[in-house]
């Protein structure tokens, strides 16, 4: 069976770096069409640990909030385990630099069961708090 040649490398170097300058070119104002331009699409964690997370999380909840708004998010949900500690840090933050906050609590069931409850109103949060008192209370110490 013959071998395939390619017909690249029998064109002359000086013929093949216009052909491919003529490919990159850009294209001339006529033929270059409008895109439709569309809003980028938002981006929010719902479920972020700061360093009150005992051996799970290691930002504050300030440097969380810096660093979601850098990466462009729109809102950033701070859920520490089973606390509202970085609550108040990471709403200064947020306030200061105009960034939507989302205050929530991650909680684990004795069968390892994890969920994520998240506030949408000020009643939400308190009933969030009084969850995290009772399950508090109910727990051994250090637990």
């Amino acid at each position: 069976m013959p071998e395939a040649r390619n017909p690249i490398d029998e064109t002359p170097a000086v013929e093949r770096s216009q052909q491919l300058a003529r490919l990159v070119a850009p294209l001339p104002a006529t033929a270059q069409r409008e895109l439709p331009i569309r809003p980028a699409v938002g981006y929010a964690e719902l479920h972020c640990l700061s360093h009150y997370s005992f051996l799970r999380g290691a930002s504050s909840p300030a440097q969380l909030v810096e660093a979601a708004q850098a990466q462009g998010y729109t809102a950033l949900a701070i859920t520490d385990e089973c606390s509202m500690a970085g609550a108040v840090q990471a709403h200064v933050a947020a306030k200061a630099r105009g960034f939507k906050l989302i205050i929530g609590a991650e909680f684990r069931l004795d069968d390892g069961l994890r969920f994520v409850l998240l506030a949408p109103d000020h009643a939400a949060y308190s009933q969030i708090c009084r969850l995290i008192t009772v399950g508090r209370r109910a727990a051994e110490k250090g637990e």
